[in-house]
């Protein structure tokens, strides 16, 4: 009686009349089992699967890789057909490719009495020699980005270090008289403490022109009639020695 009882209840219960109606279709069962197969066979290759698979020295694939890269080397240098090249250029001339500096002399003619008597200042020099490129003016010290020529304490002719351009030919009340000329490869040559001037602005100059006369100036009082002169290459002042010729070497 109880288990009639039962059945009935379960007969009547909704959720197990509708499993089963689902058991009663044909393709219930198929369906199961291939859902089931792909989550088996989903999770096993999931766990086989690391995606950082390493070589070991026994296994095929190291050896095979191992063998190409012996076979084949990779070359930092490509070769080249020497022999191939030298037969196709042969009989060329070859270009230079370096053009010459402009020729420099001094800005002066040098004779016995002819001397630098203050220095270009470099900071990586000795302390006296830093000491000897320096100069006062109304209480305040300047360092000297040129050099200081003088001939005896007379007057001498200034002459042009290389050929170029004039630039700059004007009074400047503290140096006196100065001139800017413009040369080949970058580089500037100024003279100042002039007495006087022989150029004008774009006059072209050669090697040795005159272009004015050396005398006084108003910040270097302490000098006699002398000539200031700079240099610079590509816009940067440079020690004017560094491109002039050894002094010994032009005294006549």
């Amino acid at each position: 009686m109880e288990n009639e009882n039962k059945n009935q209840n379960s007969e009547s219960n909704p959720k197990v009349q509708w499993w089963k109606s689902l058991l009663g279709k044909k393709w219930t069962f198929p369906a199961i089992y291939l859902v089931a197969s792909v989550l088996i066979v989903t999770i096993l290759w999931t766990r086989s699967d690391t995606g950082n698979y390493q070589l070991t020295k026994d296994d095929s694939l190291f050896n095979e890789q191992q063998e190409i890269v012996q076979e084949e080397p990779i070359s930092a240098e490509p070769s080249l057909d020497i022999d191939g090249l030298e037969a196709e250029y042969a009989g060329e001339e070859a270009v230079p490719v370096i053009g010459e500096e402009p020729k420099i002399m001094w800005p002066l003619e040098i004779t016995e009495n002819a001397e630098i008597v203050r220095q270009f200042y470099d900071q990586a020099a000795s302390r006296e020699d830093r000491i000897q490129a320096i100069y006062e003016y109304q209480n305040t010290i300047y360092t000297s980005s040129g050099i200081d020529i003088i001939k005896g304490g007379e007057r001498f002719d200034v002459l042009a270090v290389a050929d170029g351009k004039v630039v700059m030919a004007e009074a400047d009340v503290l140096h006196g008289n100065k001139i800017k000329i413009v040369h080949e490869d970058g580089l500037e040559t100024v003279y100042s403490s002039l007495s006087s001037m022989k150029v004008e602005v774009g006059d072209q100059v050669a090697a040795g022109t005159v272009i004015g006369q050396a005398g006084k100036s108003e910040i270097k009082k302490d000098l006699p009639n002398h000539l200031y002169f700079e240099a610079y290459r590509s816009g940067e002042v440079v020690d004017p020695t560094s491109i002039l010729p050894a002094l010994h070497d032009e005294r006549t």
